[in-house]
């Protein structure tokens, strides 16, 4: 098996080499000591307590330090995925003012969504 190969079979599907996405994908030009912060919620349910707790201390550490809070949609669990899961998360960030600096989500056609559009919709 070539290393072509075997990439192939362990990530199938990747149409750029890591080169280009490091071109899409730049180093961020943050000052020093800003911290990135995510909330990467699944569509296998609503958000409970716990991850709005955890999404707003993500955000205030983000916001405190001048960096960036950005979030990923963890859709890689599809044998539990609940219909309308990512829809229905990010009305629930809505209702609490949760907003994010960057991110995409990936959702069930791996279509890339820059949440910025979503939440103003």
């Amino acid at each position: 098996m070539t290393n072509k190969e075997f990439a192939e079979f362990l990530l199938p599907g990747v149409k750029h080499t890591w080169q280009e996405y490091e071109e899409m994908y730049p180093e961020r030009d943050l000052k020093e000591g800003a911290i990135v912060t995510r909330y990467a919620p699944s569509p296998t349910g609503l958000p409970h307590m716990g991850n709005l707790f955890q999404c707003f201390i993500a955000k205030y550490m983000a916001k405190q330090t001048d960096g960036v809070f950005f979030i990923r949609i963890e859709d890689t669990d599809t044998a539990r995925t609940v219909e309308n899961g990512v829809s229905k998360i990010l009305d629930i960030l809505k209702n609490f003012d949760i907003t994010f600096d960057e991110g995409m989500l990936n959702d069930e056609e791996e279509k890339k969504i820059f949440i910025g559009h979503t939440l103003e919709s």
